[in-house]
Formats: structure tokens, sequence, C-alpha cells
């Protein structure tokens, strides 16, 4: 890591001597992401600086009302780069690679963060970037108005299953009831984020889980997201987010993987019970993430023609090397 490690706390003291800020999110956006850039704009804006969340060209119907409202004007030039549940600069949109030699402070929750910014202020033990960026903001000192509230559910509730996840701490539920004080909508958030299909979704998700493949005596499943699927099933983004942790769902399975097939290449995203390191599978093909949850790219687009099957072959070799107690058949 090349930044520097700061506190909380310290986090606060440079966030008030500072102005101008531009708020950046990862590729992909999921609701931790722009849930803590909404309420971090939102409380910058409360000490009195002007602060704007940079355009992502990928945020989904799901999250737009968070994010659409803050979009800075035509032309504005930021003093202040800060980045909110960014782990490298390799997650930063195409749009935002501009800024990646000018960030200034990266705030994350990914242990495996490469401290690309000046500063960074991690915490590994929380769930959700949105539960450092809620005590960031309580170190401002200013009120936690119902829209800030409603963003950090946001993003705490989404990286932890609706508190389903083992990540979840007293500490979330504690953070959760002061958001909830503060005037967060938790029950109509329930129903947006987690209970809401479109038919695109019904689709795609029956025809994954219907596809799903068993390995090592139904401790490993496997589910394919095709391109072909994708396409016959008219689903977007936001009807594939949370399609990951269908796998793991499953009784008995102790790794779920779900394989994407993308226009840049394919994807796999790992789900483990507790007595997996998902992270340390994903780290021996060139990924990473959390201990239950963890993410890489098996082929990118220069090698487009490798197929899915390959890219499971891969993963299942990887499965295979870090966990020994598993009974493979062959």
């Amino acid at each position: 890591m090349s930044g520097k490690r700061i506190t909380p706390e310290e986090t606060a003291r440079v966030l008030m001597e500072c102005d101008r800020f531009l708020i950046l999110t990862h590729r992909r956006p999921d609701g931790d992401t722009i849930g803590c850039a909404s309420a971090l704009t939102l409380a910058l804006r409360a000490c009195g600086k002007t602060a704007y969340a940079h355009v992502n060209p990928e945020l989904t119907p799901r999250y737009a009302r968070f994010l659409q409202p803050l979009y800075p004007p035509e032309g504005y030039v930021p003093d202040t780069v800060v980045s909110t549940d960014v782990p490298s600069l390799s997650q930063l949109p195409d749009n935002a690679m501009s800024y990646a030699d000018a960030i200034d402070l990266a705030i994350d929750h990914h242990g495996t963060n490469a401290g690309f910014a000046r500063l960074y202020c991690v915490d590994a033990d929380a769930a959700a970037c949105g539960e450092l960026v809620y005590a960031i903001i309580r170190l401002l000192g200013v009120p936690l108005t119902s829209a800030m509230a409603d963003a950090l559910y946001a993003a705490i509730s989404t990286d932890t299953g609706c508190f389903r996840y083992s990540n979840t701490t007293a500490r979330t539920h504690r953070i959760v009831a002061d958001l909830m004080d503060a005037g967060c909508d938790a029950a109509g958030l329930n129903f947006t984020l987690f209970e809401m299909r479109t038919p695109a979704r019904v689709a795609i998700e029956s025809a994954v889980m219907r596809g799903i493949v068993y390995y090592a005596g139904g401790a490993v499943a496997v589910a394919r997201v095709t391109r072909a699927l994708i396409d016959a099933t008219g689903a977007t983004e936001d009807d594939m987010e949370s399609l990951s942790s269908l796998p793991k769902r499953i009784e008995g399975v102790r790794i779920g993987v779900t394989l994407y097939e993308r226009h840049e290449g394919i994807k796999a995203s790992v789900r483990t019970d507790k007595t997996v390191d998902a992270s340390r599978i994903c780290a021996l093909v060139g990924g990473g993430g959390h201990p239950r949850a963890a993410g890489c790219t098996l082929y990118n687009t220069s090698e487009r023609d490798a197929m899915i099957e390959d890219a499971e072959t891969v993963i299942l070799d990887a499965v295979r090397r870090t966990v020994e107690d598993l009974p493979w058949t062959t």
C-alpha cells in the first residue's frame, strides 16, 4: 500500500479541512457503494461543503434515487476526490479513471484494499462500508437526516443480505436502530431492495436454479448465468443483482459459485459458509474480496473464445486447492 492509513477520527478532521468534493463509486454499483456516496455527499453538504457524487454510467434504477440527484453540474472541477467501497483502481468505472492518480481519500471495508489513495480509512471488521461512513458522519457532528439514514440503510442492508449474512453483528443492529430513529424507511426499502421482482428477474432466477450443478457430494454448487440466458429472459443488471447468493442458499452447500458470461469476459462470484474463506479461493486466480463473499475475473475480453465450461474448471480447481476436506469423487 502506498497511501497512509488513517482512523475514522482523522478522516473526519480531513473532511472538515477540505472542500469541493467529488465522491467516486465502483463498477456495477451495489447498495453499499451508492448508499455510502449518497450519505457522505449529503453529510458534507450539511457541513457547508460543496460536494457531488460522480456520475456512474452503470447505475441501475434500483439505486438511482440515491445518486442521480447528487450528480455535479457540467464542468465541475473538484479539489478533493474521495472513493467509497472501492477496493482497487480496477474497480473504478471507465469515466472515473481520469481520477485514478488523484484520489485523496479512500473509505472502504475491504481488507484487501490496495491503498491506492493518498489517505485511506479501512475497517475490515465492518459488515458494510456503510457502517464506517455512518461512524464518520457521526464524527462530523451533523444531524443524521432521513435521507442520509435511507442511504446508509441501503448500504448496510444490501451488504448483509438484509441482515441474514454472517457478517451481521450487534454493531450492525445498533447502527440500524439509530438509522430508524433518524427516520429511515426500513419497511419500504426492504420491499424495494429485497422483495420486489420484475418478470425478467423471476425468469432468470428460475432458470439459474434449474441449471445448478453439484460437486463434492453437494458441498459445492455452481450456477451459470450465460449471455444466452440473459438475452432470452431480458434480464438487466438490476435483475441480476444478488443472483450470486442463490447457490449458497441450498441445504448442504458450503461453497456456492456463480459464473457470469459478460461482454468483457467471464466472472465468478464465490459465497461460502464460515468454514471456508472465499477470498482465498479467488486469490488463487487473481481475485479477492471478503471471507464469505469474493470474486474474480477468469477470462477477459482478449480471451473471449474461452468457454464458460473452462471457467468452471478453473474455479473448481481453485476450490480443490483451497479446501482439502471436500469429498471429491474424481
